[in-house]
């Protein structure tokens, strides 16, 4: 996992008055990065600034971004701390891919920002605010990004807010249309509009790309003229990436249809009935598929990335090996060396008889490590009859083909999703969670902490306070005698926990149908493991966890394999 934490502002919910603070010039964002790597003691710093939000990456930082963000920028932090957003550790490479490929992006699927990030990465470079891991990942996050747009058709989006523009305008036919900007987005509606005999003006700041721009059957209209055709337009749509209006109050007269299609608002809010983007209720039966095509692509990309920073970490131990066991072969070479100078045998052969032998002490040493593992199986098997949760299926485990019978045996198994040692997915009570089979399989591995809580009645933040920084996952051992509260699972999530274990059935207090630790694990995209065993031969201890649920569609729970791996 990337020791990564990411703090941003999204202001194109702001009026332009306020989406001008964001307005900042290479240099000023230069500046800032130094800034912020030195009240951070983080080891890189990029700030990445968009249509729509400006956004702060660090790595390993030693304090708190939020307030060194916002000063270096010269924004109040008692205005503007409660604007911001953070993303954790855990979930920062899916944001940056996600980000990079314009899945994040109000206009869905937009491929300016693979260029923004490469901006930010250039400005962090030249002051010294990028280390060999930053330039890793927006290796990555560039590569990855631009496999998306060469494989997935995001831009699909752009024909279907054309295709419902024309719907919502149909009673116009034949009128005069104005569309204000040249982006991608307005020349699709304007082509679309046009082919349909509507009369269609188009706004062009640069009037020698005319040819280049307007779609055919579209006249072209200098930008600075647009007031002037409002008069015999009746629909105004609008689609640059501004930052300024592109209509005010004040500029307009008599009753129009105004569409603001901009990914940041393009026309005063305070004129009557404009429409927005968001507001079109687009049926867009390609964005899903192609929107599970990216994820895809992202979720292999993120594996890979996760793959290099596990070979990477034990990089400094294995070169702290290379380097005792030459320290070790070059002693126990000096005596063999001597002897054979002295008696003038064969030296090669005495190097390679001392190598021998010193290689295989390690060799050796490593095994014997090796054997010193334990793997703790904590999982409650599957049993004919077993009851689960109150409601829930009950477990079946009946023979269905017999050796006997047809030469092979088969067992038919029947159960509930939540059965025995089973996880529990974000799906399971949010109408939005996230389903098993949605969820990175990286998430089901976990560096965890064993807590002894069997003798209190309330878990609460001071008896979790002691897990270690490493861990991301914490396994509650209660004998169902103690309940995790509210805050303490608040806190667990807030110092980055992803997976909370129970020996126990319901993490919740029996009866309390609100399930508020549910909620507040399952709303994190945390996971939650039930019914563990075995708990009690690893109390405090820091284990490897592999919980593996079932692959199918749609997972809101799965029984699981759970196994903890430590040393003896």
């Amino acid at each position: 996992m990337i020791a990564l934490s990411i703090v941003g502002l999204r202001f194109d919910h702001l009026p332009p008055s306020k989406q001008a603070l964001f307005a900042f010039e290479d240099g000023r964002l230069s500046e800032a990065c130094v800034k912020i790597k030195k009240q951070t003691q983080s080891k890189s710093v990029l700030l990445l600034a968009t249509c729509d939000r400006i956004e702060l990456w660090c790595e390993q930082p030693r304090t708190g971004t939020v307030e060194p963000l916002l000063r270096s920028l010269s924004l109040s932090p008692l205005t503007w701390t409660s604007q911001t957003y953070s993303i954790s550790s855990q979930e920062s490479l899916l944001h940056c891919m996600s980000l990079a490929c314009g899945l994040l992006s109000p206009l869905f699927g937009e491929d300016q920002i693979i260029s923004q990030v490469q901006q930010a990465y250039t400005r962090s470079v030249a002051v010294g605010c990028a280390s060999s891991l930053l330039s890793y990942l927006v290796r990555e996050v560039i590569t990855t990004a631009k496999q998306v747009q060469s494989k997935v058709d995001l831009q699909i989006v752009d024909e279907s807010v054309a295709e419902r523009v024309y719907s919502l305008v149909s009673a116009y036919e034949k009128q005069p249309v104005l569309v204000i900007g040249s982006s991608a987005l307005a020349r699709s509606v304007a082509s679309c509009l046009a082919r349909r005999d509507f009369i269609v003006y188009m706004t062009i700041r640069d009037t020698e790309k005319a040819d280049l721009l307007v779609p055919p059957k579209v006249e072209s209209v200098a930008y600075e003229k647009r007031l002037s055709y409002l008069s015999r337009c009746h629909v105004v749509i609008s689609a640059t990436k501004g930052m300024e209006y592109t209509l005010t109050k004040e500029q307009v007269e008599g009753t129009h249809l105004y569409i603001d299609l901009a990914p940041v608002r393009d026309i005063d809010p305070d004129i009557e009935g404009v429409v927005r983007i968001q507001d079109l209720d687009i049926d867009l039966p390609g964005r899903e598929r192609e929107t599970q095509k990216a994820l895809g692509i992202i979720e292999t990309a993120c594996a890979k990335i996760e793959h290099y920073l596990h070979y990477r970490s034990a990089v400094p131990e294995l070169q702290s090996l290379a380097v005792d066991a030459a320290n070790d072969l070059v002693y126990r070479l000096q005596a063999p060396l001597k002897q054979a100078l002295a008696e003038n045998t064969d030296l090669a052969q005495v190097i390679h008889e001392t190598a021998r032998k010193a290689f295989s002490h390690y060799l050796y040493a490593q095994k014997k490590e090796q054997a010193k593992r334990m793997h703790l199986d904590l999982s409650m098997p599957l049993e004919n009859g077993q009851a689960g949760y109150s409601g829930d299926p009950t477990v079946v485990i009946a023979p269905f083909h017999t050796l006997e019978r047809e030469g092979w045996r088969l067992t038919k198994l029947q159960f509930g999703s939540h059965a025995a040692t089973h996880m529990d997915s974000p799906a399971h009570l949010l109408p939005e969670g996230s389903s098993l089979d949605e969820i990175p399989v990286s998430r089901f591995f976990a560096t965890a902490c064993v807590l002894d809580c069997s003798e209190d009645c309330d878990i609460t933040v001071e008896k979790v306070s002691c897990i270690d920084s490493d861990c991301d996952a914490v396994l509650l051992y209660t004998k169902g005698k103690s309940y995790l509260t509210k805050e303490a699972a608040a806190y667990l999530v807030e110092r980055g926990v992803r997976m909370f274990g129970f020996d126990t059935g319901n993490c919740d207090r029996d009866g309390d149908l609100d399930f508020p630790i549910h909620h507040t694990i399952l709303g994190s995209n945390a996971l939650i493991l039930e019914n563990l065993v075995n708990l009690e031969h690893i109390l405090h201890r820091t284990v490897q966890l592999t919980a593996l649920p079932l692959s199918y569609k749609h997972a809101d729970g799965s029984p699981a394999r759970v196994v903890a791996t430590y040393e003896a």
